[in-house]
């Protein structure tokens, strides 16, 4: 069969062994209907250069049914783009899960087989993640699905779902250590990866700090949250690069963060606003309507990080209804969403 198939179509490597350290083809030999065997295939058109997912009948190889990535896309070269057959919601039934590309980042697409058809379950999902996987990170026979942005070049926090009822069930980031010992791992890595001199590396090391930060505010970790953002923040105050500036401001956010979790509301706006003014001291046209849009654009972002998307999106809609040249409302939306909800 595979000789056939890659007489029209490169046939695309699957998940790594981890045992063995090796990448086999994406083919997967599963039971649909009854004893009836097919062929899960990951491919792309030799001519065209688009990627499909193709059933196959395992025992005369005819093709059953062919369902499209458009407009994604599956980046063959790199390895932590997932693509395979596994039961994540342990419902007894299979479904087909594979990490695809766009041009705002990465995201996860979810496919049952229904009737030897191939069809794809509805899914709310942001849109801009550098890196997701699947694994079963506390060994109780259940999958989680570990999502992870990127900001500077640099991974941020991991979110970990449940796939249940074709939504994401969002977990708490303190019920897994060992994901929260790989993160940190990470960022140990990532500082010793740096010269003893900040000097010019000291925007990275800001990053990392700022990327910490956010980790002590997702597990909930008060004091150790305000101590890191105490000591960083004495640092950038008085510092006048703009680079450092916008390092200083984060860093507003993530306190205004902070008080939004208690649901202290108007002073986290009263805390954005006074940044943003800060940050922009030298703009002096700003219209009250236009300093309102990037506090709601601030504040969606939190919702976006509680993965509460409905409400991100509603934020977004009326920072946009606010100023429609704001820029960044506008950013956030096309990376984060499509309209699949």
């Amino acid at each position: 069969m595979i000789a056939a198939l890659q007489e029209n179509y490169k046939v695309l490597s699957g998940n790594i062994d981890e045992h063995l350290k090796f990448r086999h083809s994406a083919i997967y030999r599963i039971r649909v209907i009854g004893d009836r065997e097919c062929y899960v295939v990951f491919v792309q058109e030799v001519q065209k250069k688009q990627e499909l997912i193709q059933l196959y009948d395992a025992a005369n190889s005819e093709l059953l049914y062919s369902s499209k990535l458009l407009p994604y896309r599956i980046d063959d070269t790199d390895a932590t783009m997932f693509r395979g057959v596994l039961d994540l919601d342990l419902d007894g039934n299979l479904e087909i899960a594979v990490t695809v590309r766009s041009k705002a980042g990465k995201r996860l697409r979810i496919f049952s087989i229904q009737e030897l058809k191939i069809r794809e379950l509805p899914l709310s999902m942001a849109e801009n993640y550098a890196l997701i996987k699947i694994e079963d990170l506390n060994h109780d026979g259940r999958y989680e699905i570990i999502a992870q942005t990127s900001l500077n070049g640099l991974l941020q926090v991991p979110e970990i779902f449940h796939y249940h009822d074709q939504s994401l069930i969002p977990l708490e980031l303190k019920d897994y250590p060992s994901a929260i010992r790989e993160y940190e791992k990470y960022l140990q890595n990532m500082e010793k990866q740096l010269p003893s001199q900040k000097g010019l590396f000291e925007l990275q090391w800001m990053d990392i700090e700022l990327s910490r930060i956010l980790m002590y505010l997702s597990l909930d970790q008060k004091d150790a949250f305000q101590d890191k953002l105490e000591k960083l923040q004495a640092i950038m105050a008085s510092d006048m690069d703009p680079s450092k500036r916008l390092r200083y401001y984060r860093s507003r956010i993530y306190q205004a963060y902070s008080l939004l979790l208690e649901n202290q509301t108007h002073q986290a706006k009263m805390l954005i606003e006074e940044a943003i003014r800060e940050l922009q001291e030298s703009i002096h046209f700003r219209t009250n309507a236009e300093i309102e849009s990037l506090v709601l654009t601030e504040i969606a972002g939190f919702h976006r990080w509680k993965r509460n998307l409905q409400q991100c999106k509603h934020l977004l809609n009326e920072a946009l209804r606010l100023n429609p040249y704001n820029m960044i409302a506008k950013g956030f939306l096309e990376s984060y969403f499509l309209d699949d909800d």
